[in-house]
């Protein structure tokens, strides 16, 4: 997930930097802020229980409906930080609208 959302960065200010040694040495591990770092875990945190929620919502509304939603309002430009509330958001009124017109009376033939 980083680094398909530009997370690695020289700065370990900003972003995750590959350690070097005092030879300047890649070590094979990265570095970055603590602030950064509780960033990404918040994000990864969120992401986790985004797709938990979606899992639950496939098996009781059917994978293509939960995935139309998830797919239409994620598809334009959202910032990663806000990528989960609005699918959650977006979840919540299709399908609400969805447990709505199950619930109301059908009118016999």
């Amino acid at each position: 997930m980083v680094g398909n959302h530009d997370g690695y960065s020289d700065d370990p200010e900003y972003g995750f930097a590959e350690e070097t040694d005092e030879d300047g040495l890649e070590t094979g591990r990265f570095v970055t802020s603590q602030e950064n770092f509780d960033w990404w875990e918040n994000i990864v945190s969120n992401m986790d229980d985004l797709e938990r929620r979606i899992e639950n919502l496939r098996m009781e509304f059917g994978g293509s409906r939960v995935d139309w939603i998830v797919m239409e309002s994620g598809s334009g430009y959202v910032d990663l930080e806000n990528y989960t509330d609005v699918i959650h958001q977006a979840l919540d009124e299709d399908l609400a609208k969805a447990q709505e017109d199950n619930n109301k009376p059908r009118k016999g033939l």
